[in-house]
This record gives structure tokens, sequence and C-alpha cells, in this order.
């Protein structure tokens, strides 16, 4: 992972208490990528298979799609 090396490169020559906050700004953003992923995905699963479902399977898992949305992703979202 070129972009990784790149980036740890770049971190480690700044003082410790940046270099933790852009470490902890990594990791969030991964976190919120690994969510959008995953609510692409059950999207996607949705419309393929909604024409041949009932009504009642989509209403379910339409609810499902927004909690997935609806769920906070990160251990905190805290100001930094």
């Amino acid at each position: 992972m070129l972009y990784l090396d790149d980036y740890m490169e770049m971190i480690e020559q700044l003082p410790i208490d940046l270099r933790d906050r852009f470490t902890e700004m990594r990791e969030m953003d991964l976190q919120v990528q690994n969510a959008t992923d995953q609510l692409e995905q059950k999207v996607i699963e949705f419309f393929v298979n909604a024409k041949k479902n009932k009504p009642e399977w989509r209403e379910e898992q339409m609810e499902v799609i927004k909690k997935v949305r609806d769920t906070p992703h990160t251990h905190s979202f805290k100001r930094i």
C-alpha cells in the first residue's frame, strides 16, 4: 500500500500530539468508509432482490437499511 507507506512516513516527522491526532482521524476515516461500504452493499442487495420479494420483505429490508444508516459507526466523534 503505497498510500499508507507515504502517510506513515509523512506523519513520523510530526510532533507526537499531532501524529496521534492524524492517526485518530485516519482510524475514524476507515471506520466511516467501512460503514459506507456495508450500507452500499445492503442497498445493492435490496434492489437486486426487491422485485422478486413481497412488499413485507421490502419494508423489512428498508428498516434494516435505515437502522444501519442511522447507527453511529465510531466510538466517538470527539472534537480534536
